[in-house]
């Protein structure tokens, strides 16, 4: 009769180990989820750039190191969106709309119009899912940093990912060339 406890344990903490590592991935899944969203937000915006420029390049004459910026940055986000390509493109974007207030005939273009309300939603839906990674990255972080769920974290080799950050630019609100 020993060795049915004894096997009765062994199986207890085998479902242990297996709980906590289903619980683990399960959370990390839902942060490369998030990441995954966003990546597919940051593609869409970027789809929607060619025609801003294409719409802005008749009107803007004087602005070409503004244009050819945010083309070169759309160009390198084709190749691989980092935090960095992503924050110096809002910040592009941002620009090139503050110059676009500068000719009026430009702000009267319906085209204009829809194109800059969809970007601007799309720095909404961009936003939301930024917020949604970020909480599902605390979820996860603050899951594997308490005990005993370090231990297993540390057994299974899980580790903290990081929060999405936006740049100090972008945080203070400032206008940039890059």
């Amino acid at each position: 009769m020993d060795w049915i406890w004894f096997i009765g344990i062994i199986v207890a903490i085998a479902l242990i180990f297996v709980a906590y590592f289903n619980a683990m991935q399960r959370k990390s899944n839902k942060v490369k989820n998030a990441l995954s969203s966003i990546d597919v937000m940051f593609k869409r915006r970027n789809d929607l750039i060619p025609n801003l420029v294409n719409t802005v390049k008749g009107y803007m004459n004087y602005e070409e190191e503004c244009l050819s910026r945010v083309i070169s940055l759309r160009n390198q986000m084709d190749e691989g969106i980092t935090n960095r390509l992503n924050n110096e493109m809002s910040g592009s974007i941002k620009n090139l709309l503050a110059i676009a207030e500068g000719y009026p005939s430009l702000l009267a273009n319906e085209e204009f119009l829809s194109l800059q309300k969809a970007l601007y939603d799309m720095e909404e839906v961009i936003s939301a899912a930024r917020r949604t990674y970020n909480a599902h990255v605390t979820n996860f972080n603050t899951f594997i940093s308490i005990f005993p769920n370090l231990i297993f974290a540390k057994i299974y080799g899980f580790k903290k990912y990081e929060l999405f950050k936006v740049s100090e630019e972008l945080r203070e609100g400032k206008i940039y060339y890059n």
